[in-house]
């Protein structure tokens, strides 16, 4: 299967999906990004990615990919956007919800 220009649905997942996700990764492999700062990066990721992942599979027509390809994918993006809220202790369970480092101003 060819890619396409990257405004086609198969375009666009390969092209920017796999462009954040590897700059994400080059974040916490090269850059010093802390596991904390890339959990959150990634259950943002996750989160926000869901609304052109249900676009699609709403106005999908089946002559580039089924629907089920991207109904699949939205399962996963809840389920890793899930399993990272619960790790960084926001659904309760796993570690204890951090404290911002920020200097709170004075009233």
């Amino acid at each position: 299967m060819q890619l396409g220009p990257a405004w086609t649905p198969p375009g666009f997942f390969a092209r920017m999906v796999g462009l954040c996700f590897g700059l994400m990764t080059l974040g916490r492999t090269h850059f010093g990004v802390s596991a904390d700062a890339w959990t959150k990066q990634t259950v943002a990721f996750h989160a926000t990615s869901l609304v052109p992942f249900a676009y699609l599979v709403i106005q999908q027509h089946a002559d580039v990919w089924p629907k089920w390809v991207w109904q699949i994918q939205c399962v996963v993006n809840v389920l890793l956007a899930l399993w990272g809220a619960h790790s960084l202790g926001l659904l309760g369970g796993g570690a204890k919800p951090k404290k911002s480092t920020r200097a709170k101003k004075a009233k």
